[in-house]
């Protein structure tokens, strides 16, 4: 990511989380606050199922209820969203699909819709947001909100897979082949 990209994607991830928290601590401590302001932030429903456990692990309802708002709200962005291409500035609407639809798949639909390489930046700025899930869980796993003893940090698989790669792909342990047909699979994987 370039420092631009970089700044979209914390503002992206540290807005919701800040006002999330706030509100949490002036609304009474409601635990769907919190995780509507994380499924917000990060990657939808599977950082709302992993922050669960290090929120309260007995509000398993208001962790339900809070996937639904998010998915609702996704599915009204991937419409809306590219619809906005044709009033708003081109690259600001690539920015908002990837740093504010909730879910990879949407962020991938109406990336795509807007473009190849429109569909490439905004599925990077989504998997930056999602690569700062691990510092959020450590964030509450320190602060339990729910005070949880024993709550284990259980980062999604996906995201260490994401991990992995970056770190062999950065390193140059990749050859231009291997590269090429991973961007292949990848493309095909996204329409599964």
């Amino acid at each position: 990511l370039d420092f631009s990209a970089l700044n979209y994607v914390l503002v992206s991830v540290v807005a919701p989380l800040v006002l999330g928290w706030i509100w949490y601590t002036k609304n009474g401590r409601r635990d769907a606050d919190l995780f509507v302001s994380v499924g917000t932030a990060i990657c939808g429903s599977a950082a709302i199922a992993a922050s669960l456990p290090l929120i309260n692990k007995e509000s398993s309802a208001d962790a339900a209820n809070s996937i639904a708002v998010i998915n609702f709200l996704g599915m009204v962005g991937l419409v809306a969203l590219p619809l906005l291409d044709v009033v708003l500035d081109h690259e600001l609407v690539v920015v908002l699909v990837g740093t504010g639809l909730h879910a990879v798949g949407h962020v991938a639909a109406a990336g795509f819709s807007l473009g190849e390489a429109e569909g490439e930046l905004a599925m990077l700025l989504k998997m930056g947001r999602v690569t700062l899930l691990i510092p959020v869980l450590m964030f509450f796993t320190a602060f339990q909100p729910g005070k949880q003893g024993g709550a284990i940090l259980r980062p999604p698989a996906y995201l260490m897979g994401f991990i992995v790669v970056l770190t062999i792909n950065y390193l140059g342990y990749l050859s231009v082949d291997v590269r090429d047909f991973l961007g292949v699979l990848c493309q095909a994987l996204l329409c599964v």
